[in-house]
């Protein structure tokens, strides 16, 4: 648990637009605000940005090329995301989802829900991504947080396929893997996001998965010591 991917993969890097310099231990209330980042490839290109819908409170939209192309929302305490398409159905026929769009005043389409789990210091969450069969979804990734070997870092989490058949997690494939580099300590310093994943993998996904799992860490964070 907690190696990088071994196949042929991508490396990308998430700088926050809002990091304080010079300070030397992470505020909480910083890291639950925080949702803008650029997203800069290993050739120094920004890929994707990141930013703040006025309308939602806890939402952002993932930006490429200067266009929303992802928004993403909170539905309750940080642990349930819905990632959305704006104004293009994910497959024939989809309906937007009404609260979403009257949030904001576009239409919404429901891509993906990640969903962490309740009572745990892992920050275990499953992300479901919906198909073209009404409400049916596909589990697709599991997220968790990187413990074992790692005693002296908090903020590693990795993706890994789901088990089919009763198999063990442990015995899955990682898919991506991303951690906060630097002092190790989110928003501190120079500290940024480094992030690598198997090739083909889902990037912009990947990029809303780092940014609501350090959210939700954070937000727990009293709640658990590691």
């Amino acid at each position: 648990s907690g190696d990088a991917p071994t196949t042929s993969h991508t490396k990308v890097r998430m700088a926050p637009k809002r990091a304080v310099i010079g300070q030397t231990l992470p505020v909480v209330g910083q890291l639950m605000t925080t949702r803008e980042y650029d997203v800069i490839d290993a050739s120094d290109n920004t890929i994707f940005t990141t930013q703040s819908v006025p309308k939602l409170a806890s939402g952002f939209d993932l930006v490429r090329d200067d266009v929303p192309v992802l928004r993403v929302d909170s539905t309750f305490s940080n642990r349930t995301w819905n990632v959305y398409t704006i104004d293009e159905p994910v497959f024939e026929g989809q309906k937007p989802i009404p609260e979403a769009t009257a949030k904001t005043g576009v239409n919404l389409y429901r891509k993906a829900t990640i969903v962490f789990e309740k009572g745990t210091a892992d920050h275990h969450a499953l992300v479901y991504m919906f198909r073209a069969r009404g409400d049916d979804v596909d589990t697709v990734l599991v997220v968790e947080r990187c413990k074992e070997g790692m005693t002296d870092v908090h903020w590693h989490f990795q993706t890994s396929l789901p088990p089919k058949g009763g198999g063990e997690l442990a015995s899955q494939p990682l898919v991506g893997y991303w951690k906060w580099a630097g002092s190790n300590i989110p928003l501190t310093m120079d500290d940024k996001i480094e992030m690598e994943l198997v090739q083909g993998s889902d990037l912009a996904l990947h990029v809303i998965l780092a940014i609501v799992s350090t959210i939700e860490r954070a937000s727990l964070k009293a709640e658990y010591s590691g």
